[in-house]
């Protein structure tokens, strides 16, 4: 785990609560049948919980939201996504959703990377899920979308979180963001000096301010692993970068 003090409010446990099934994936899904899985996560102790827009087209976010309506949010994490668009749809409300989910099509999702776009998602997402602060927000699927999210939801992210709506910001797949935009991001979220692109999926970060303990730092512990006072990065990516780097990861205030 990398050094830096996290700006979330509970830490970040090593399970969480996947609410897709939430929306429908797949099967039908009830409503009791929903609460009940929230009751069982929260009784084994699990106090993360994540979900998204896409999820059902943001019946997982409601159900989740109504489930958790009743615990104490101080014990708790929730994270949702940003860069899908939810826009209605009512001449297909009597088709099944395409993408997997068992509900009525009667919204249809647009991506959205921009900042208007996040801006518009995450305030419907607080309003299903019920609430006036997210702790953590993933920038989602960004796969052919790399530089609006790289130049757009991330900067839009970080202002929402020096606002206090968003406590941490994310991004899934960072390593098929373009390479220099990889790197741009990772400096404007955490403060850091990053010299230069280097390869694939990795950078040169000979500029960084080594840790006090001289100890390198992998690029896969950097984006699969990073918790700092301003982004929680969860990454899958394809990429087997070369060498280490060195950084002092959190220090921005």
């Amino acid at each position: 785990m990398l050094d830096g003090v996290s700006r979330l409010r509970v830490p970040m446990p090593l399970a969480g609560f996947g609410a897709a099934q939430l929306g429908n994936l797949f099967r039908e899904t009830s409503d009791a049948e929903a609460a009940g899985a929230v009751d069982a996560a929260w009784a084994a102790g699990i106090r993360y919980y994540d979900t998204a827009p896409h999820y059902g087209l943001g019946l997982s976010e409601r159900r989740l939201g109504s489930a958790l309506a009743d615990r104490a949010r101080a014990e708790m994490l929730v994270s949702t996504k940003v860069g899908r668009l939810l826009v209605p749809s009512p001449e297909t409300a009597d088709v099944r959703d395409d993408e997997g989910f068992a509900v009525p099509a009667a919204v249809h999702r647009v991506w959205d990377f921009s900042a208007d776009g996040v801006r518009r998602s995450l305030d419907a997402s607080l309003d299903r899920l019920g609430l006036d602060r997210i702790d953590i927000v993933y920038v989602h699927d960004p796969d052919d979308h790399g530089d609006a999210a790289s130049s757009s939801a991330i900067p839009a992210l970080i202002a929402l979180r020096e606002q206090g709506i968003v406590d941490a910001i994310s991004a899934e797949e960072m390593g098929k963001f373009p390479d220099t935009n990889l790197a741009e991001s990772l400096q404007r979220i955490t403060g850091v000096s990053i010299d230069r692109s280097n390869g694939e999926g990795s950078f040169d970060a000979s500029a960084i301010k080594a840790p006090p303990d001289g100890s390198p730092m992998s690029w896969n512990d950097l984006v699969s692993g990073l918790k700092s006072g301003n982004l929680y990065v969860n990454v899958h990516t394809q990429n087997n970068p070369k060498g280490e780097i060195r950084g002092q990861i959190g220090g921005q205030q």
